[in-house]
Formats: structure tokens, sequence, C-alpha cells
């Protein structure tokens, strides 16, 4: 059975493929249609990607999965649109205009709720295949609830048969948070905590109240908090807004959804009331702004750490299962697993919404007959470009290549310079991790402000991560254990701290990629010819883009991204480039 699975029209559009029950093919939009963070898109280009790569057509296709169980989210997202309109009366009155003015979203919302009603949005889907020229009959449409394919997307990924399975996102179909039991082929839903009352809400109020885009930018929010600190009066604000309790949070929504919204979509003017003026986008970043990050990271950590105690309690299990968009919060997933609360923790690369596109597929794929399961062991399953293809556009380039030579590739390393590398598939998940990659010498305390600043044109605040030699992850991370897809954070042994600088944030902790000869054999080989010339098993890694573009996908794209920035040299396919007076 081949089945496509599709996430479209909000946020993380992407493509995945699976035959048989096996992962073929999965890739964000974004990769292969070059638009960073678009919203309300369709995924054309990754379907084309998708059926190029398994050599199918629109025919082939026995299905197409789609992560939504749309009457469910249009009765309940209209109940609340009126329950909302309702309550706005019994607080407010008739409305009038507040002090600081008033935009009120509940109208679009459920204006635009109405629109995904089960016939509307098949016609939708096959309408963008069609204008997207993608020809051939398109196959019937199956619906899967958005948790229930999160959930899929993690547990049935996970390699294991038996776990406890955590989805913490913004919402559903009309829940926020689900606890689900995985045993063999089985996901059985034990708990759901219901919309509004959501940590994904709560943590995208305070990343757009700081300034960052909602739903793309939660990561420089996480950042941001380590650069601040517990404040006792911002303490009493954020205990209006957000409680833990014992297996519990309790999110006061009138603060984020509910209400009048005139400064921003994830926030609305009561928290305006209480915390001030938000930042502007691209406006000063103050101390204030550093703590509120801390506060709001740190309530995120401890509400998400209570809803694992629970999971674990209800299922007996200890081993967890983590996905949904707030899992994408590295340092959150780390304090769950060193916690104690579980044993073990397996996180989805594409934990946010592109993973649904994954876990609707694999759902429909087991309704179908198929065993879907199989362990993740690496992320490289979009587009590939051999030798062929890569020389052709070096040639069109007209740029100077030689074939590659790993011993020098790692003296420059060694030696402070900059380098792309471009291998094999694309990764799917929002980390670079070794197919579309930059890297430099974390010895050096300057390479961050030299990275950000000439290569990736980006905040100078902003942290970079290690790729490290699996194995030798104890020797360098307290309760160091492989962490395959920079998806948890671990504190940097202090005796080790001054030997990395370059990939320590501030509050000693870093976001680990374990890499293993296996699944990536020239990546592991630049790592490890590092590693004998310095006695460092480690490199800087970070993602093969500039600020506000996506990663790249095409050899062309990492050309231009090299010839653009600060990068020496480049390991593109089997060849390097090196720019003169390297």
């Amino acid at each position: 059975m081949n089945v496509l699975g599709l996430q479209a029209f909000y946020y993380n559009h992407a493509a995945a493929l699976v035959v048989d029950g096996r992962l073929d093919f999965f890739i964000e939009e974004e990769k292969v249609n070059r638009v960073k963070a678009q919203r309300d898109g369709f995924p054309v280009e990754s379907i084309k990607a998708a059926l190029d790569h398994a050599k199918l057509s629109l025919e082939d296709v026995d299905e197409i999965a789609y992560p939504c169980a749309p009457w469910p989210y249009t009765f309940n997202l209209v109940k609340y649109g009126l329950k909302s309109v309702v309550g706005g009366f019994a607080r407010l009155g008739w409305p009038k205009e507040p002090r600081i003015g008033r935009v009120d979203l509940t109208q679009d919302r459920v204006l635009t709720t109405l629109q995904f009603t089960p016939p509307f949005l098949e016609k939708l889907i096959r309408q963008h295949i069609r204008f997207g020229r993608i020809g051939g009959r398109i196959p019937k449409v199956a619906y899967v609830p958005h948790h229930r394919a999160h959930a899929a997307s993690v547990y049935y990924s996970s390699g294991w048969d038996d776990a406890a399975i955590l989805i913490v996102d913004g919402s559903g179909e009309t829940e926020s948070t689900t606890i689900w039991d995985g045993r063999g082929l089985d996901i059985h839903r034990r708990e759901k905590i219901s919309f509004p009352n959501s940590l994904g809400e709560f943590y995208a109020a305070f990343t757009e109240f700081c300034g960052f885009d909602i739903y793309s930018q939660e990561g420089k929010l996480m950042g941001l908090a380590a650069y601040g600190g517990p404040d006792p009066a911002l303490q009493k604000l954020f205990d209006q807004v957000f409680r833990v309790g014992d297996e519990s949070y309790q999110v006061d929504s009138r603060y984020t959804i509910d209400g009048p919204h005139s400064f921003g979509y994830a926030f609305s003017d009561a928290l305006v009331e209480l915390f001030g003026e938000p930042r502007a986008k691209n406006g000063e970043i103050t101390d204030r702004h550093r703590n509120i990050a801390w506060h709001a990271q740190d309530l995120l950590e401890k509400g998400a750490i209570q809803m694992a105690r629970r999971a674990t309690r209800l299922t007996g299990k200890k081993r967890l299962c983590l996905s949904g968009g707030v899992g994408m919060n590295c340092k959150m997933n780390g304090a769950i697993l060193l916690s104690g609360v579980v044993d073990d923790l397996y996180v989805l690369p594409a934990s946010n919404d592109a993973g649904v596109a994954l876990g609707a597929a694999m759902e429909r794929a087991r309704i179908g007959g198929d065993d879907p399961r199989f362990q993740l062991r690496h992320a490289y399953y979009g587009p590939e470009f051999d030798d062929a293809q890569i020389e052709a556009d070096l040639k069109v380039c007209k740029v100077a290549y030689e074939r590659l030579d790993i011993g020098r590739i790692a003296e420059l390393l060694a030696t402070k310079h900059v380098v792309g590398l471009y291998t094999g598939r694309n990764e799917f998940g929002a980390r670079a991790l070794g197919a579309r990659s930059i890297m430099a010498d974390p010895r050096h305390p300057d390479m961050l402000k030299i990275v950000n600043a000439n290569v990736k044109f980006r905040e100078g605040w902003r942290p970079f991560a290690p790729v490290i030699l699996a194995g030798h992850e104890a020797e360098w991370f307290v309760d160091g254990r492989e962490s395959r897809y920079m998806m948890k954070a671990f504190q940097v042994r202090p005796e080790k701290a001054a030997a990395i600088p370059a990939v320590v944030h501030v509050d000693g902790t870093c976001r680990p990629q374990s890499i293993t000869r296996d699944v990536n054999a020239r990546y592991y080989d630049i790592v490890a010819a590092f590693h004998e010339r310095t006695g460092v098993p480690i490199l800087m890694n970070t993602s093969f883009n500039v600020r506000n573009e996506p990663i790249v996908c095409r050899p062309i794209e990492a050309l231009r991204c090299y010839m653009g920035t600060g990068m020496d040299a480049l390991v593109i396919g089997g060849f390097m480039l090196i720019k003169p007076k390297v």
C-alpha cells in the first residue's frame, strides 16, 4: 500500500511517502519551495519530490492521508468561538473601545474554521494538486485525528513495542495535550487536556510578546532564556497566567487566546495590561525581555515534567515518546530526561506539525494492513543529487573544484576555517544533521561570533550545537548518552566546557548530535579526522542556510550560499571547493 501523508494549509507544510509500511520519503515544503515559515500553503513541490524519488505517479498512490478530523475540529472551534463571544459579553458588555484598542480575532478564527469541513477540505486538496500540475487520478483522502497522527509518527518510529506517549502542542481538533499508551501496533489514548488550556499557546504568547514570530521562532525564546534569570516581580505576574500543579498545569486563556488582540495574534490585550508593552520585532532586547524568556522557559519545563510524570503513571511505562510542536524545545526535553521521571526519551526530529504528515501516512498504512514500525536511526529521507548533477552545477558556476580530501578538510577546520557540508539526502526536521550543515572548530570562543556574523548573518547571542562521535558523550556531558537529532539539551561537564566554548551556551548546556559511521560515513569521517588531529571528538554544526532562509536543498543553493557568505571551504558530494587565500 502506498500512502502519501500531507500537512498543509497552516504551518510546517510537508509530504511523507510510506510504501508497504516503510518510510520512503519525507521532507518539509520550505526546503524545496524556498519559502521559509510559509503560512496557509500546500506541499506541491514536496509531493513531486516524493513521487520522483519513489519513481511513482499519483496513479500509484492508494491514499492521501491528512492529519485532521475536520468535523470535530469545525464543531469545536465554532463552539469555542460562540463561547468566547458570550463570555466577552458577560465580562465586558456590548463591545466598546478599551483603553488600548480592540482587535478581536474570534470572528476571523470561526470563519476560517468553517471552511475546513470535509467536503471543502477534500476539494481544496484536490484543487491544489491540480493547480500544482500533478497529473493522474487523485486518490481518496483519508483523515487521521491530529494528535493521533503525532502519536503514530513518534511511537511507530521509536523502535519500541511498549511505551508511554505524550503529545504537547498548541491544539489539535479539541485537545492541546494528550497521553497515549503504545503497545505493539496499538495506540490507545488515555487522557486529554482540552484547548485552550495549552502549553503550546502559552509559549507562543511569550514568543510573540518578546518580538519573535510564532510557530517558527520559539527556538529564539528558548535561546534567549539562558541570558535571563528569576525576577520576583515577574514571577507574581506569571502566577496569574500559568500555574503548575501535581501532574497538571493550568493556563489562563484570557491572556493567550481569549479576548481582544490589539498587539499580536498569540497574546491578548490582557497580557499587555499585565506585563506592559511588548517588544517590537527587531527592537532592543532588554534585561526584562531576557527575564520574561527565562520564566516562560522555566514554567514550560515544569509543566512538561508534570505531564511526563502523569503519562508514566497512567501507562505504567518509563519509556516516553514525545511529540507535538512543544517537543521542538530541546531544553525542555533535556529537563524531562534528567528529571528522573522517565528512563528513556525519544523525540521525533520533526515533532512540529511537519511530523503529522508522516504520522498520518503511518496510521493509514497500519489500518490498511501494513506494519509501519521501525527504529529511526537517521533523518536522511529527503531529495538527493548525485555527483554527476553536482558537477554539472559546479561547471555552470565556473568555480574551481577538486576531488574531496578528508584530511585537507580536517586540517582547515583545525586551523579556524568554516566549512560547508552538502552530502546525500536532505535531512528532515528543523536541525541540520550532517547532510546540509556548516561546520567549524568548537575550541575557539570567537567562533560563535565569526559564524553568526560572517556566515549566518543572525543575532550574535544565538548558540550553536555540537556533533560528537558516538561513544564519547559521557566524557563531555553530564549524564551524557547517545542523542542523534539535537532534540535534547545536556549540561556540559564543567572541566570540559573550556575546551569547546563555541558550542556551550551561557547556561552551560548544549544540544548534541551523536554520529555513527553507518548513517553518514562522510560526516563521521570528517569529525573523526578532526578528532585525530586535535584530540576533540566534536565539531560545531549549524544548518546550511543564512538568516530567514530555509536549509539548502539543491546543489546550486549550496553553491550560492557558500559563495555569498564567509564560508572558507565547501564539501559538496565527492568534491571540495576552497576559496582563494585560505
